[in-house]
């Protein structure tokens, strides 16, 4: 399968998976939101991500070009293509001043088991029990 078709295919999963991954923004104290999306990274440069979208009311699909310098800085390290974000359109308010206002926040990944067993594989075959024996 190509890397397009398997963006696609993720893209269309989106929204079938987009509550077990309903991040508590209100935690963030002065943010509330309008609208939500699921998004699907497509493209990354030194200074934006491009990123396909699905409304999540209404599935309707866009693009979205974010730049990587507005994304928070605990969430850097999981941007690259096929990551998968949820993305919030609203406003804050500080102060009593209100003004329009954007969150995005990338899921964090699952480790499935085929992870696993290539983590332990990788340890085997360099010797980790060697290791831990000298310690």
């Amino acid at each position: 399968m190509s890397t397009g078709a398997t963006l696609t295919e993720n893209c269309k999963t989106l929204k079938a998976d987009s509550l077990d991954h309903d991040y508590d923004i209100s935690s963030k104290g002065t943010f509330s939101y309008d609208f939500k999306w699921e998004g699907i990274v497509t493209n990354i440069n030194e200074l934006v991500i491009t990123s396909r979208l699905i409304e999540s009311n209404s599935s309707e699909e866009d693009v979205l070009e974010y730049p990587l310098s507005d994304i928070p800085e605990d969430d850097l390290e999981l941007v690259e293509i096929g990551a998968i974000f949820n993305f919030y359109v609203g406003y804050s308010n500080s102060n009593g001043t209100v003004k329009n206002s954007d969150l995005i926040k990338f899921r964090r990944k699952r480790i499935d088991r085929s992870d696993i067993d290539d983590i332990l594989d990788t340890m085997n075959q360099i010797g980790f029990d060697e290791v831990l024996e000298d310690y």
